[in-house]
C-alpha cells in the first residue's frame, strides 16, 4: 500500500500577483485569428509573346509580321526605359515605375508598381485611331 506525502497532496502555494484569479482550467481559450497574407496571387497563365502578337493582329487587323515587328520593338523600348529606372505612364495600362532593383548572376530583378486607373474597362469600348491614308 502506497502512502501520500503531504507534498504531493498539497497544493503550491500562488503568487500574490494570482490571488484572486480563476484557476488555469476555468480560463477561456483563445480564439485563433486568420492573418492573410498581402501576397499577390497570379490569376491567370502568363502571357507570352506570341500571344500578345495574335492579340494585337486581332484587334487592330494588320498583318502578323507587321504586328510582331511593331510588338518587338514596342517591348525594346519598355525594357530599355525600365532599365533606366523611367517612370512609364502608358494608359490605359496605367502607371509604372521602378521601386527596387537587386542586381543577381541572371541580371536584374525589378520590383515595379503598377498603378492603373480604371481605364482599362475604357479602353476596351474605344475604337481604335484609324489611319489617316
Amino acid at each position: 500500500m502506497e502512502t501520500n506525502t503531504a507534498a504531493e497532496t498539497t497544493a503550491p502555494a500562488k503568487p500574490a500577483a494570482l490571488e484572486g484569479l480563476p484557476p488555469v482550467s476555468d480560463a477561456v481559450a483563445a480564439t485563433p485569428k486568420l492573418v492573410q497574407s498581402s501576397t499577390p496571387a497570379v490569376q491567370g497563365p502568363e502571357m507570352k509573346k506570341r500571344e500578345l502578337v495574335d492579340a494585337v493582329v486581332k484587334r487592330s487587323g494588320v498583318k502578323k509580321k507587321d504586328a510582331r515587328q511593331v510588338v518587338d520593338a514596342m517591348l525594346a523600348v519598355l525594357g530599355k526605359s525600365l532599365a533606366n529606372s523611367r517612370e512609364l505612364n502608358l494608359q490605359p495600362l496605367g502607371r509604372l515605375k521602378v521601386t527596387r532593383v537587386k542586381q543577381t548572376n541572371g541580371g536584374q530583378v525589378m520590383i515595379c508598381k503598377l498603378r492603373q486607373n480604371g481605364g482599362a474597362e475604357k479602353a476596351d469600348k474605344e475604337a481604335l485611331a484609324e489611319d489617316d491614308d
